[in-house]
């Protein structure tokens, strides 16, 4: 009895509710874990601040409410579709979870592997940059050896040019006092 009256007094709630307001209403539902009905009519704004959300028309309303009342009045067949469907959501749930934390572990490890490439990256580049620079320094090395080898080699052209005229010079002139000495002795 007292359910029939609520019932009365909720559908004349909901009949007047739109006769009261004429102006267009704004509603903004952002609580999308527990179950909450709000009214609308023709012309009112609802600002969903999350990303889903069920519209039901009167009728199909009404069937909903028509099967809630045959499972809470014990109707078998139903509390069976509802166990279902409940297994159903938990078995969901539970993959959803497997899955989150699938992710989780997987964003894991692609994080720590990022960050090893970041450090094998910045080494190498040190690494690089120092082998740039020895580098550099051998060849200047190299430059300077090459230098020296190049300045070592017109001395010993210019000794081997003063070695070559000596003796020559030396051997005109040992030829001059042998031939003196031959015309002195003669």
């Amino acid at each position: 009895m007292k359910t029939a009256r609520l019932y009365r007094v909720v559908l004349l709630v909901l009949l007047t509710m739109p006769l009261l307001t004429h102006a267009q209403q704004v509603q903004t539902a952002t609580d999308s874990l527990s179950l909450r009905a709000y009214l609308l009519s023709r012309g009112d704004t609802l600002t969903l601040g999350y990303d889903s959300a069920y519209l039901l028309n009167k009728r199909i309303f009404k069937l909903y409410a028509d099967n809630y009342q045959k499972v809470l009045k014990g109707n078998l067949a139903s509390q069976r579709i509802i166990e279902a469907y409940d297994s159903l959501v938990v078995l969901q749930d539970s993959m959803l979870k497997r899955k989150d934390f699938y992710y989780t572990q997987l964003k894991g490890s692609f994080d720590g592997l990022q960050g090893a490439t970041d450090v094998f990256i910045k080494r190498t580049d040190a690494n690089l940059v120092g082998l740039n620079q020895s580098l550099a320094a051998a060849n200047t090395h190299l430059q300077n050896v090459q230098t020296s080898l190049d300045a070592s080699l017109e001395k010993l052209k210019t000794q081997n040019k003063q070695k070559v005229k000596l003796a020559i010079g030396g051997f005109a002139i040992g030829i001059a006092l042998t031939s003196l000495i031959f015309l002195v002795a003669n």
